[in-house]
């Protein structure tokens, strides 16, 4: 189930994160997705009544752990980056600015955005080639953006968020 797949229905209409039974028949496991950095500058959209903020950002390095069949990738890194567009609107309500998220996508990964190597020996060309395309397919973009949605609603329910955006709490992914 990855960028390939039609989107899948989740578990349940709130539920983003996946269940153990997901866990156990996912094709790999994922780390690294708290790194989260901004790409470029924020383009700023203010022709309609609220202020519109578009944002690139690149989410990573992430390391995959795929379900390697072969062993000769299990002692191989794995990882690749993600990137990310946001839009969020910025409206006044009752004299306070307040930040919401309107739409997040992540681009699906292409096999030449993942690395994988292997100190201790030479990997063949064709488990390479083989090896990226099934790490494109085995990462579900779509479920990622639902995931940094879910994240960031959460966030920006927080009071404050738009006047203590350097230092509030909240913004600290764990």
């Amino acid at each position: 189930m990855g960028n390939l797949s039609e989107q899948r229905a989740f578990s349940g209409s709130e539920q983003v994160l996946p269940t153990q039974e997901e866990r156990r028949a996912s094709n790999a496991h994922l780390t690294g997705m708290e790194n989260i950095q901004r790409d470029g500058d924020v383009v700023l959209d203010s022709s309609s009544k609220h202020l519109n903020l578009d944002v690139k950002f690149a989410i990573g390095p992430v390391q995959v752990q795929p379900k390697d069949k072969t062993r000769q990738l299990t002692k191989a890194s794995v990882s690749t980056s993600l990137d990310a567009e946001a839009r969020f609107r910025v409206k006044t309500v009752r004299g306070r600015e307040k930040m919401k998220l309107v739409s997040l996508t992540v681009d699906s990964l292409t096999p030449e955005m993942v690395q994988i190597t292997r100190s201790d020996l030479d990997i063949e060309e064709t488990l390479l080639s083989t090896a990226r395309e099934t790490v494109v397919n085995a990462i579900d973009t779509a479920r990622i953006a639902n995931i940094l949605s879910a994240e960031l609603e959460n966030i920006f329910q927080e009071e404050d968020i738009v006047q203590n955006f350097d230092s509030h709490p909240a913004l600290k992914f764990q």
